[in-house]
């Protein structure tokens, strides 16, 4: 009887591992939102177990629509701005940009910005699917990523992740290796 339940427990770990879990919600009125909530509604975060023993595979991105680039350059202080990767980004409407904070248990998987990496980055739109144009690795500097990501980031590394400019009633941002896929879903 133990090993039917250990058994039955083992293959609902692997089920939820591998099915693919979104976070859809509706975007409201940002100007009647302060901006650490506008920044929560454009942010989604999805995680994957790997294996019992080795631990989680976690995204959380921000889509930096020029809405709310406009919002985070009126309303937040010049310190938190002064990485020239972030300043670019936000002086950057023609594309569509995602900050993202990406962990993997194994650190040297965990390189988007390399072109050879365990990760493809890719951008779904009206069913066409868009690889992205840039990748850009962040320096770590906690006041911008405390603002920023609602989730414990602690041990994530931070991109600027552009694609072309699209514009559709929904977007998938997918990070697939050869063994899962991660998505963040934004409806509009």
């Amino acid at each position: 009887m133990k090993i039917k339940i250990i058994v039955l427990l083992l293959i609902l770990l692997i089920i939820t591992s591998c099915s693919s879990s979104s976070n859809i919600v509706k975007e409201k009125d940002l100007s009647k939102l302060s901006l650490k909530e506008a920044v929560t509604e454009y942010s989604r975060y999805d995680e994957k177990i790997i294996n019992f023993f080795q631990g989680k595979v976690r995204v959380e991105s921000i889509y930096l629509t020029p809405k709310l680039i406009k919002r985070i350059q009126k309303e937040l202080d010049d310190k938190i701005l002064k990485d020239k990767n972030i300043q670019f980004t936000l002086d950057n409407f023609n594309s569509s940009l995602f900050l993202v904070a990406f962990y993997t248990p194994n650190d040297k998987s965990n390189d988007l910005s390399k072109v050879k990496s365990v990760w493809n980055v890719s951008l779904k739109s009206d069913g066409k699917i868009y690889d992205s144009i840039e990748k850009i690795a962040l320096t770590r500097r906690s006041s911008v990523f405390q603002f920023f990501f609602k989730n414990n980031q602690e041990f994530s590394r931070f991109y600027i992740i552009r694609f072309p400019k699209v514009s559709s009633k929904k977007i998938e941002l997918i990070f697939s290796s050869m063994h899962m896929m991660l998505k963040n879903i934004w409806e509009f």
